[in-house]
Order: C-alpha cells, then sequence, then structure tokens
C-alpha cells in the first residue's frame, strides 16, 4: 500500500482528514487531490498520480557514457609526488569519547612522497585551538 492510500484509508478509520494529514505531515490540499483522483479514476490512477513521462532529451548517449567511465577508471591510481612536502593527505575524524573530556578527534596527515604520517589528538575538532589531548 502506498503513502497516498494510506493516507486515505487513515482518513476513513479517523473520521477526521486534519487528523490524518497532520499523522502523516501531508497536507489537506494534497488529501483531496488523492481524493478526488479515486473518485475519477480508481485507486490505479491514485498510484500512477504525478508521475510525467521521462524527457528522452535529457538524456546521455551510453556510447558516451561509456566513454566517460572507462576514462575515470584510467585516472585512478597511484599520485605522483615529486619532492617531500609536494603533496599531502589530511582527514579529522572523531575517534569515540573519553569520559571526562567528551569527544576524541584524530588529525591525521599524510605525505605522499615518504608515505609517513603524523596523527595528533585533539578534543575539538579544530586542532589549532591549542588544547591537544596527550
Amino acid at each position: 500500500m502506498s503513502t497516498k492510500t494510506g493516507l486515505l484509508n487513515l482518513a476513513e478509520e479517523l473520521g477526521s482528514v486534519s487528523q490524518a494529514c497532520r499523522i502523516i505531515g501531508i497536507s489537506r490540499d494534497t488529501f483531496y487531490r488523492y481524493q478526488e483522483a479515486v473518485n475519477n479514476g480508481d485507486v490505479e490512477s491514485l498510484l500512477n498520480i504525478n508521475r510525467g513521462a521521462p524527457n528522452i532529451k535529457n538524456r546521455v548517449d551510453e556510447a558516451t557514457a561509456l566513454k566517460k567511465k572507462k576514462q575515470d577508471d584510467q585516472a585512478d591510481g597511484e599520485i605522483e609526488s615529486f619532492h617531500s612536502g609536494y603533496l599531502g593527505l589530511q582527514d579529522t575524524f572523531c575517534v569515540g569519547t573519553l569520559k571526562e573530556v567528551d569527544y576524541i578527534y584524530q588529525q591525521t596527515r599524510i605525505n605522499t612522497y615518504s608515505k609517513i604520517a603524523f596523527a595528533k589528538f585533539y578534543t575539538t575538532k579544530a586542532p589549532y585551538s591549542g588544547r591537544s589531548a596527550q
């Protein structure tokens, strides 16, 4: 059963359109459009309401989409770094919580040339605040 038919059934069961709409989270205008669709063309018309025909003009040619996918697959691989400090990767994420400190965040930085990683723990997401968890 769809939400549309569920709304109609709930309104009938409760005896109140307003209350059913409030519970489902749909406006009374929408309820009456659904009810009119059922009155005019049975439940099938209600299930198919608001489904427009697809616009074929907006679709990308399948050959073009596959060509782009092939290029994306070839682009993946190792990152080339020419010297230390040329490129670094950085991430900050929540590690968990400690009873008296609350949230603990880990900031990780990786030098892509030497493949050396550094990690430091903080009590805030913004590590520059000077408050680090030792």
